[in-house]
């Protein structure tokens, strides 16, 4: 059968172990030590599937990964309820967080910019959804071109469950970022937590203390923080949406003040934030830019706002 080597070859790579394989009608079955059966199918046009309808939910997004590798492999899958497929994941845990789905993913954007306000997105990522939306797009936005960014946020957002909630740069003000960043995933995540009623959560650490504590009140919900928690794919979709409406929001307010709003924080930022100063005055600075960065308070004092 065509590229069944390349498939076997995908899968022992990736540590997967075949313990039997057999003939089935148009297709052929591996048994997957710790998986379960992979069935792929060879239709008259040549396409190929690979049907997950008989594998294990904790194995499904690694294993999907693996195949997406494999070029014009087409991925279908019988699904199993959420939940059902939630508590199986929970009583045999993998090692890598980026197994964990279905899951609400919660993450970032703007912590680290000068400019633009501070966003957390909650993701609520279904099996079916992940390989609807393909493992190949959910990624750390980090890695990803603005253009790409933007593409994959509407595809993420007309399919997925998703809440997004963003502070203002006059908001912050002196505020802590990690305590702001604490309340505002909490707040993202308890909204998807009463309309999805997932049992996991997945979020970027960050650094908080209290989100695990507070999400207690909900019964049966396990909560998992991680570090670059983007490896994770309903934590990537997270990212993405939260990236997106960022640079969305950069992108207008660079058009209300004809000007490029740079993103990040280094020397160029400080540049930027001198200019505009002078040609609009610190209120209209506040709007755009947090002032608790210190470079910006010591480009402040210099001008002897404070």
């Amino acid at each position: 059968m065509k590229d069944l080597e390349q498939i076997k070859e995908k899968l022992l790579k990736n540590g997967f172990e075949i313990e039997s394989e057999r003939l089935i009608q148009n297709g052929v079955q591996l048994r997957i030590k710790g998986c379960g059966c992979l069935r792929i199918y060879w239709r008259k046009s040549n396409d190929r599937t690979v049907d997950f309808s008989q594998i294990r939910s904790n194995c499904f997004p690694v294993l999907a990964d693996v195949l997406a590798q494999v070029e014009d492999v087409k991925l279908s899958a019988s699904f199993q309820n959420d939940l059902e497929a939630q508590r199986k994941l929970l009583q045999n845990l993998p090692a890598d967080p980026k197994m964990y789905l279905p899951a609400i993913g919660s993450d970032e954007s703007g912590k680290g910019d000068l400019f633009g306000p501070l966003v957390v997105a909650a993701v609520y990522l279904t099996l079916e959804q992940y390989q609807e939306i393909g493992a190949s797009e959910l990624k750390d936005s980090k890695s990803l071109s603005k253009k790409k960014i933007l593409y994959v946020n509407e595809r993420i957002r007309s399919r997925c469950d998703h809440f997004i909630s963003k502070v203002e740069p006059f908001e912050i003000g002196s505020r802590n970022l990690n305590d702001l960043l604490e309340e505002l995933h909490l707040h993202c995540i308890k909204h998807l937590l009463e309309r999805s009623k997932s049992l996991v959560v997945v979020y970027d650490d960050f650094g908080a203390r209290g989100i695990e504590e507070k999400l207690r009140v909900y019964p049966g919900v396990r909560v998992f923080g991680f570090k670059k928690g983007e490896r994770n794919p309903a934590v990537a979709a997270a990212s993405i949406v939260a990236r997106a409406e960022f640079l969305n929001w950069i992108e207008r307010t660079s058009e209300k003040y004809g000007r490029r709003i740079p993103l990040g924080a280094g020397q160029n930022t400080v540049e930027f934030a001198r200019h505009f100063l002078a040609d609009f005055g610190i209120k209209e600075l506040e709007k755009i830019a947090k002032t608790n960065f210190s470079n910006l308070r010591r480009l402040l004092s210099s001008q002897e706002i404070f």
